[in-house]
Order: structure tokens, then C-alpha cells, then sequence
């Protein structure tokens, strides 16, 4: 097992500023694009070491017998190897053997949850807490497992257990606030929201209780609330150098695509400077970022005066290419462009000049409308496309209401007379060398 104080270059006895100091000294010596997998047990080290919870578990795991920490080290290397069903043999059995020794079932329900079981983690962590009551680290992991599970009541029952003993535990209220999110009650998530911001001190707490109070304020309308939350989320970034312990993938995206659909230009250019706080994801973020560009842009369009039906093309282009409905959606609508043809000309005409970035999104279909004279051969071989599949489209009209389009197509009269055929005139000659020349 690695000495995560070793690695942080620390005594045992460091205090919570000394392990913070040591780990940004750390991460300056071995930057995670240059040294990602030194990064990685450097990142590992502190977040264990600055958690008291997991910090004791650890503790307890490097005095372990020698064979206890034998088991312990051979299930990591099964599990590692893809040999789910082997580790959770052997910390059964290393569990049934040690007893007294409860980091075999914490590392059993890891597993679990690794192997998204949250049912057989759920009955781990019970066992667990029966054991150590007094564990706050464990209450809260089972109130997961159990909002995971969709057992609401009893995850709401833990969490608020948890908030009672420590009303600063800001990963509880949090829970607590995502449960009752989750079962649709949002007037209780709003009221929890005032009441954790009021008791919670620790930062990961504080950055996700912002952007909740950010997010429902704007869904209710609370413009001027969602504001002040917005600028005390930003004054908190300010104040803190954020290590990425405090926000993995889930809460990044938590932190900002859950913002970007309430954003204007202003809160836009008041984001970017926000990510300048998360150094370690900064890529990521600007990638985020471009799509709330995208969005802001989007949600102007029918205010300039442009049909409906672009910002659906943009959306889908955008959100939903890994949906299995992607490339009819978009035939649908192109051959709705194609039967409204001059308007749609026109509209994507303007587009190009005041929107080239969304213009480029789709640039081949765009330009092939532009250029053509008539737009009914491009219109039947999408409808043929959509027919073979059982499709039709639903035709729109600018505005985005319903119409039933007449698709009027060429139809010869007579049936078509060949070159070489002679000409029905009846002068005896080929079709080519009289009527037909």
C-alpha cells in the first residue's frame, strides 16, 4: 500500500494547512499533463489525507496485520485485473476472518459501487454503520446507495440523521437537497437551499449549494437572486485556489452546464473567468463554454426574426448526434426547408453573414440549398429516405406551427417515346430525325 505521506512529502502528524500546502507543492513539481500518473497518486494522497473520515481509514489500514494487509492488497490486484467476482470473494472472506477490521467491508462496498450494484452496497454499508455508528463518512454513503437504489425515504432518513450530528456537513445537505429534487419537490430543495448556505462552511458544500441556488432561482424567475448567488459563487472562486478534489467530472458538470442554459452574454464572460479557478480542467471547460456560446446565440435567433425550425436543426446538431433518431431528424427537417425554399433561402442567406459559426454546423446542406435552381429533386430523395423507413415528416410552418403540405411532382401524360422509336405523327420516320429532333 503507498504512503500517501510519503508521497506528500509530510509527517504524520500534518495538520489540514500543512497537507494543502504540500499537495500544490507537489502538483508545481509534477504538472498532470506532463506527469499524469505521478499527478494521480499526488491528487489520491490528498484527498484522502485532507478527508478526517478517510484519513482514519487509512491510518488503520497501514497498521494492519501483515495478513489482513495482504488480503487487502490481493483484492486491489483482482479487481484491477477485471476479477470483480474474486475481490468480493476475498474481502468476504477477509471480512468473516478480521471482524473487528471494518476497512474490508468499506472496501466491499467500493466495490459494489464501482460495479454499480447499490442494492449489495447498500446491505454492506448497513452492516457498516452497525459497527461504527458514530462514522459519519459511512451514513452518508449509505444514504447514496440508497437514493441510488430509488429508496428516497430512507435516503432522506440518513442524510438528515447526518445534518442533525453535523449541520456544517455540506455533502449531506446536499444529498438531502438532490433527494427531494429528485422526488419533484422543489419548493422543500429551495427552502433546504437558504438553510444549508446558512450552516455549511466547507468549499465543496458551498460551490454546489450556489449553483443550485443559481439555477432554481432562474427556473422560478428570481432573476435578481439567481444574480447575487451567481456573484458569491464567483467572489468563492476567487477567494480559494479550487484543487480538483473538490470537483470530479459529476460536479464540473454540475457547476457548469447546469448554468449554461440560464446565461447571458454577461454571465458568460464572468464564466470564463471562473474556469481561470479550475486550472486542472481548463480544456474541458472551454469546450463547455463554446456550447454555451452556441446556446446563447440559439436562443437569439427567433428574437431576430429567423423560423423556428433552425433553432431545432442547431439543437439536435448539437445535443443529440448519439441519438439513434439523429440522421431522420435531420433529413425531416431539411426536407422541410426544401418545401419552404425561397423563405428558407433567404433566412440561411442571412445566416451565413450574422451567424457564420452556426452556418458552418450544417455548411453542406446550407450551400447545395443556396446554389440550387430547383429544390424538388432534393426534397423527393429525402422523403423517399424517410418513406423506406415507415417516416414522414411533420411539415411546419415558419412560426412552428402544424401545415399539410401538397408536394405537386411531374407526371408525362403520354407514355415516353424512345429516340430510335418512330415518330408517332405518322410519317414513318424516327422519332430523332422528325418530331422529336
Amino acid at each position: 500500500m503507498k504512503d500517501f505521506y510519503e508521497l506528500l512529502e509530510i509527517s504524520r502528524d500534518a495538520d489540514a494547512g500543512e497537507i494543502k500546502r504540500a499537495y500544490f507543492q507537489q502538483v508545481r513539481k509534477f504538472p498532470p499533463q506532463k506527469f499524469p500518473e505521478e499527478f494521480k497518486q499526488i491528487r489520491e494522497a490528498y484527498e484522502t489525507l485532507s478527508d478526517d473520515s478517510r484519513r482514519a481509514e487509512y491510518e488503520s489500514s497501514v497498521s494492519l496485520p501483515p495478513e489482513a494487509l495482504s488480503l487487502i492488497n490481493h483484492a486491489e490486484i483482482q479487481s484491477r485485473s477485471g476479477n470483480f467476482d474474486g475481490a468480493v470473494d476475498t474481502l468476504k472472506g477477509a471480512a468473516a476472518r478480521f471482524p473487528d477490521i471494518p476497512l474490508f467491508l468499506s472496501r466491499l462496498a467500493e466495490l459494489y459501487e464501482d460495479e454499480d450494484k447499490p442494492g449489495l452496497e447498500a446491505k454492506v454499508l448497513e452492516e457498516l454503520c452497525k459497527k461504527e455508528p458514530a462514522n459519519t463518512q459511512y451514513r452518508i454513503r449509505l444514504a447514496r446507495a440508497y437514493g441510488e437504489r430509488a429508496w428516497r425515504k430512507k435516503a432522506i432518513k440518513e442524510y438528515t440523521r447526518v445534518i442533525n450530528e453535523e449541520p456544517s456537513n455540506g455533502i449531506a445537505w446536499v444529498g438531502l437537497i438532490d433527494c427531494y429534487g429528485s422526488g419533484g419537490e422543489y419548493d422543500k430543495s429551495f427552502a433546504l437551499i437558504n438553510m444549508a448556505l446558512e450552516n455549511v462552511t466547507d468549499l465543496t458544500g458551498k460551490l454546489r449549494l450556489y449553483v443550485y441556488s443559481v439555477t432554481l432561482n432562474m427556473s422560478k424567475g428570481e432573476i435578481k437572486t439567481a444574480e447575487a448567488s451567481f456573484e458569491k459563487l464567483y467572489a468563492l472562486c476567487q477567494e480559494n485556489v479550487i484543487p480538483q478534489t473538490y470537483y470530479n467530472k459529476e460536479s464540473v458538470t454540475l457547476l457548469f452546464t447546469a448554468l449554461i442554459p440560464y446565461m447571458n452574454a454577461e454571465w458568460i464572460d464572468r464564466m470564463r473567468r471562473i474556469m481561470g479557478f479550475f486550472p486542472e480542467i481548463k480544456e474541458e471547460l472551454f469546450d463547455m463554454m463554446e456550447n454555451a456560446d452556441t446556446r446563447f446565440e440559439l436562443d437569439n435567433l427567433q428574437k431576430e426574426g429567423y423560423a423556428v425550425l433552425f433553432a431545432e436543426l442547431f439543437d439536435t446538431l448539437i445535443y443529440y448526434t448519439e441519438d439513434e433518431d439523429y440522421a431522420n431528424d435531420l433529413l425531416a427537417m431539411e426536407a422541410n426547408m426544401l418545401f419552404d425554399f425561397e423563405e428558407y433561402r433567404r433566412q440561411i442567406n442571412r445566416l451565413q453573414q450574422e451567424h457564420p459559426k452556426l452556418y458552418e454546423m450544417h455548411a453542406g446542406f446550407f450551400r447545395e440549398l443556396q446554389l440550387c435552381r430547383d429544390p424538388e429533386p432534393m426534397l423527393i430523395k429525402r422523403l423517399i429516405k424517410l418513406e423506406k423507413q415507415g417516416l414522414s415528416p411533420k411539415f411546419i410552418n415558419l412560426d412552428g406551427t402544424e401545415k399539410r403540405p401538397e408536394i405537386q411532382t411531374f407526371r408525362r401524360d403520354k407514355p415516353k417515346i424512345g429516340r430510335n422509336e418512330k415518330c408517332p405523327c405518322g410519317s414513318g420516320k424516327k422519332y430523332k430525325h422528325c418530331c422529336g429532333a
